[in-house]
């Protein structure tokens, strides 16, 4: 979801992720049934897999999509 919404924003505030991974209700279920982790690790959990995977780059402060 955060790599699909990254490639039609472009660009996100690394600050807002968190709230992010609240207010989308797929990423919150599956954080609360499964992963049980606080907003800021399954914010920092899914930019490593979307790093290792070539989808997004940091950029300062913003998370950039790198996909067309």
């Amino acid at each position: 979801m955060l790599s699909f919404a990254l490639l039609e924003k472009r660009s996100m505030p690394l600050a807002g992720l968190p709230a992010y991974v609240v207010r989308v209700p797929i990423l919150a279920e599956l954080n609360s049934r499964y992963l049980r982790m606080t907003p800021a690790a399954m914010a920092e959990w899914l930019l490593n897999d979307l790093e290792r995977a070539g989808a997004l780059r940091r950029e300062n402060d913003m998370l950039v999509a790198t996909g067309s």
